[in-house]
């Protein structure tokens, strides 16, 4: 299957972590690589934060996050291969600074989920998931762009 076939099939099953996980093998072995980033784990990884907050935010999760560390946008493996790989090859291109962005504002609201878990504000921690989600698939989709610009196929 196809990058574009595969990701067609990720954002038509609502974002499913398990879904998309088991379809991500389904990638052609040659599409899974950009430039050292392996594309799926690092989509997977994104729709796992949404799972793993709303845990932590129910108390189902054993989990010690620290809201400075999550908010922080280079300490992920996107956002090592972002600021690490990416950005000396392409810095000032619009997908990648729509990439760079929205992964930054990603991790800017799941930190402040986290913070707001903390003082003991569960409900507007709550209120954070639906934009959460929506910014995980920003990152997504800004990812995929910029794939598939370098490779021409835009």
């Amino acid at each position: 299957m196809g990058l574009r076939a595969w990701f067609a099939r990720v954002i038509d099953s609502g974002d499913k972590t398990e879904t998309a996980a088991s379809q991500a093998a389904e990638m052609n072995q040659a599409e899974r690589d950009f430039q050292g980033l392996e594309m799926h784990d690092a989509i997977d990884a994104h729709l796992r934060w949404n799972d793993r907050l709303r845990a932590y935010v129910s108390g189902q999760s054993e989990e010690s996050l620290d809201p400075e560390t999550v908010s922080c946008d280079d300490k992920c493996v996107l956002g090592h291969w972002i600021y690490e790989t990416a950005k000396p090859q392409y810095d000032g291109m619009e997908e990648f600074e729509t990439l760079r962005s929205d992964h930054a504002e990603f991790h800017q609201t799941a930190g402040q989920i986290v913070r707001l878990k903390q003082q003991g504000n569960t409900e507007q921690a709550s209120a954070l998931f639906d934009p959460l989600r929506r910014q995980s698939g920003s990152v997504q989709l800004s990812l995929v762009g910029l794939y598939l610009k370098v490779k021409g196929a835009r």
